[in-house]
């Protein structure tokens, strides 16, 4: 085969589908494209709406089978109030039931919160009473594996002079970083 003919191969393959192409295009109806309803703000929108149900649960007696009727579509209207515009917050009445259940949940999260924290504190005051048993450089080498904020706690629970024999032991950027979360603490 030669290049003219390569050409011509090809470019009656382009034409055809072209041609078919805009043959299925004129062929179909826009009218069947699916167009979202335009609702103009502060207006009431009814719509309706066909509802699904789970498969009917079929029932046998005997050798009869029952099925409930069909239901009819469910009509939903949207409240008369006006939209609010982009950039407005909205005012939602909340449900009493659900502000109750909000009210519920943030005592009970309290609650636990509270138990943390003094979970927490407890742990940190055995910390602090075993780093005041040991050594200042064993101690600074326990301080190490802490983030800074228990560092620093565990730190304000011990006697200022060992506390600064610690310091004194742990690296120098360590100590100069629990030194400032030391005066934050107080």
């Amino acid at each position: 085969m030669n290049g003219k003919t390569v050409f011509l191969i090809i470019f009656g393959m382009f034409v055809s589908f072209s041609l078919i192409l805009g043959l299925l295009i004129s062929l179909i109806d826009p009218t069947l494209s699916p167009k979202k309803p335009k609702v103009k703000r502060g207006t009431q929108s009814v719509k309706t709406i066909p509802t699904r149900l789970p498969a009917p649960r079929r029932a046998q007696t005997n050798s009869t089978i029952s099925q409930p009727p069909s239901p009819a579509p469910t009509r939903l209207t949207t409240s008369s109030a006006p939209i609010p515009k982009a950039g407005q917050p909205s005012t939602i009445d909340p449900a009493p039931k659900a502000t109750q259940e909000m009210n519920q949940l943030k005592k009970s999260l309290g609650k636990q919160l509270n138990e943390l924290k003094q979970e927490r504190a407890s742990k940190l005051n055995a910390l602090a009473r075993e780093l005041t048993l040991m050594d200042p450089s064993n101690a600074a080498a326990q301080l190490a594996h802490l983030d800074d904020e228990a560092a620093a706690l565990t730190l304000a629970k011990i006697p200022i002079k060992k506390r600064t024999k610690i310091l004194a032991a742990t690296e120098k950027k360590l100590a100069t970083r629990l030194k400032k979360r030391l005066k934050t603490i107080r």
